[in-house]
């Protein structure tokens, strides 16, 4: 029959199971114990309102930012993601009966089918090497042992499962399993704690292994490959099992699918080449995946989805199209993993997904490192994401993440790109030395960014375009190579309480139709000036202090526009405010102590200038060339 998932399996069967669970109980063994600590749920996630706050009312009507986007709904409740405490895997106890059954070449049993029918609880059965053909049915505690490397060992079957297990205990080893035709597993585990260990496992058409039912095996040392669905198949509620430095390769779909609620541990393993998923996690699976290596696969390493909500720590997640893809409401921690050169992007969160993805690194991508879209969700916390080809991270299409306290730092091209209506919060992060801009919004994208570092980029610190918008509020804005903030092409930010200073070039840059409001702000210490605008640009700066700059403090330029309400412009190099070809109204703005004029309207420049206080400029309060116009009030009369 067809599974919902990526393999087909044999039917979930239980029979024999309730005898032996009493078996169990009667016998009072010692089982294998994997010690998860009674799990405990995140802390309540903060508030992560769906649109930033819309600009102050007081702002121009000609640069105020439009109306928010539409809000976008939070995800419905659900149980939060959990944690696993470290790690303890305590190996199955079978009882021993003493005596040994051996098998082979001049042993007591020809055929190992022959051998298990005559075998009593807590028998031992021993294997020589040879090929041994049978469809084995355990249903009581034995041990089977290879008496040799597994590769001599080899028991297959066709049109059955190599093992099918029901009983309470056993354990295999040093054998191959090989299942060579048919609907059925290599080995099919329905009920019961079973010991697999240095075993090779290949299955023809289906899943190497299926785990079922209250399964709950240790899988150890052991190479299951080569099969033409999955590796290993871990579906059902009650369904567990450690899975223990192991290799999982050359899958026919996934390496390893978990389902239904199946909770096993995944320790030290190797998975990779799978022909589509290294690890898929979907329809409300969980898990706990610690230290492995996760490669190569032809699609996403690891998949998460539908609900589902696993533990990923301490992973090396690498060589697939995306490293960890979460969609379709997918949850889950993805805590301390590497997460590198995947072909597309490390991690992809959309449609509704919302996990904690927090001290990982992520870097060497070819694409971005952490994509949300589609209405993608999340928490980003304290990753160092870095050397990606294009963006750290990028955001788009009404997706809203929480992103704080990150290391977002030499990514080729950009640092944190907002884009297509992209949404979220961003806060505390540290985002420098990106190749272009640290952080670029654009095409509709409305995100809210406050009291991070943006610092030492390539480009400029922060570029709003293309009707961006976004809410910029206590940002440290310094020393990048290009201006602190460049807006343009319908960018419409609102900035507020930041610090831009000690750049390179200009403070703030708004030049081809670019606007925004930028109130509040210290501008200090830039090297042109500290406010350009030219070409169209078309911004309100109000109540700014705008001092210590190499150059000018306000420049207005070539068709430039704008408003200049109510700032403290001094002690900059050059003029406080010069309008040259281009117009301006400049209001109740203190200018003083710069080192040439305080106004200066040459080539063309127009306007209109109230009730400035200009006091000390070096060269004079005011430079007012004969081909402009303007009106003054409240201030000295034009020369």
């Amino acid at each position: 029959m067809r599974h919902d998932g990526l393999v087909e399996g044999m039917p979930a069967g239980r029979s024999g199971g309730r005898i032996a669970r009493a078996g169990r109980r009667a016998a009072g063994i010692a089982w294998l114990v994997v010690a998860l600590a009674a799990c405990q749920p995140d802390p309540p996630a903060p508030d992560r309102s769906p649109a930033p706050p819309p600009a102050p009312a007081t702002a121009a009507p000609a640069t105020q930012a439009p109306p928010d986007a539409t809000p976008v709904a939070a995800p419905p409740s659900a149980a939060p993601a959990t944690e696993a405490v470290p790690i303890n895997v305590v190996p199955i106890v079978v009882p021993e009966s003493g005596r040994i059954l051996r098998v082979g070449p001049d042993a007591d049993f020809a055929e190992l089918d022959l051998a298990i029918a005559e075998a009593a609880s807590g028998d031992e059965i021993r294997v020589r090497p040879g090929r041994y053909t049978a469809s084995l049915a355990i249903n009581r505690p034995l041990t089977i042992r290879g008496e040799g490397r597994a590769d001599e060992i080899i028991i297959e079957a066709a049109d059955a499962p190599v093992v099918l297990f029901e009983a309470a205990s056993g354990r295999i080893a040093d054998v191959t399993l090989r299942q060579t035709g048919g609907s059925a597993y290599a080995l099919h585990l329905k009920t019961g704690r079973l010991h697999l260990e240095r075993c090779d496992v290949q299955a023809a058409k289906l899943s190497g292994i299926g785990i079922e039912g209250d399964a709950d095996p240790i899988i150890e040392r052991t190479r299951v490959h080569d099969t033409g669905e999955g590796g290993i198949f871990i579906y059902g509620r009650e369904a567990r099992g450690a899975i223990v430095d192991s290799i999982v390769e050359q899958t026919g779909r996934a390496g390893v699918e978990i389902k239904d609620g199946a909770d096993p541990v995944l320790l030290r393993n190797r998975i990779s080449k799978a022909a589509d998923i290294g690890v898929y996690i979907h329809s409300g699976g969980r898990g706990t995946l610690e230290d492995n290596e996760i490669a190569d696969s032809e699609l996403a390493n690891l998949e998460i989805r539908d609900g589902s909500q696993p533990v990923i720590r301490k992973n090396r997640v690498h060589g697939g199209e995306v490293g960890i893809k979460v969609h379709g409401k997918g949850r889950g921690t993805i805590d301390e993993n590497d997460i590198f050169q995947n072909r597309l992007s490390g991690v992809e969160i959309s449609n509704a997904a919302d996990p904690k993805v927090r001290r990982n690194r992520i870097y060497d991508n070819r694409e971005v490192g952490v994509l949300v879209h589609a209405k993608g969700w999340g928490t980003l916390e304290d990753n160092e994401i870095h050397g990606n080809r294009q963006a750290g991270l990028k955001v788009q299409r009404e997706s809203q993440p929480l992103v704080r306290q990150n290391r977002v730092h030499d990514n080729e091209e950009v640092g944190i790109l907002v884009v297509e209506r992209g949404l979220g919060q961003y806060e505390r992060n540290d985002v420098y030395r990106n190749g272009g801009p640290n952080i670029a919004v654009r095409t509709g994208a409305n995100p809210t960014l406050k009291d991070n570092k943006i610092r030492d980029g390539q480009g400029v610190g922060v570029q709003v375009s293309l009707q961006g918008r976004g809410v910029f509020s206590r940002n440290d804005i310094y020393a990048n190579r290009w201006a602190g903030v460049e807006t343009l092409s319908g960018g419409q930010p609102l900035l507020t309480d930041n610090t831009i200073h000690d750049g390179n070039q200009s403070g703030i840059w708004v030049h081809d139709d670019g606007g925004g409001v930028f109130e509040s702000n210290t501008i200090e210490g830039n090297a042109f000036a500290a406010v350009e605008i030219k070409t169209g640009g078309n911004p309100t700066v109000k109540k700014n202090t705008i001092r210590d700059g190499e150059q000018g403090g306000v420049y207005i330029h070539t068709d430039g526009r704008g408003v200049i309400l109510e700032n403290v412009i001094e002690g900059n190099g050059r003029t406080g405010v010069e309008v040259r070809s281009a117009e301006a109204e400049v209001r109740r703005n203190t200018i003083r102590r710069n080192g040439a004029y305080g106004i200066w309207v040459r080539k063309s420049g127009r306007g209109v200038f109230e009730e400035n206080e200009l006091a000390d400029n070096t060269q004079g309060d005011w430079l007012i060339e004969p081909d402009s116009a303007l009106g003054v009030k409240g201030g000295p009369a034009a020369p």
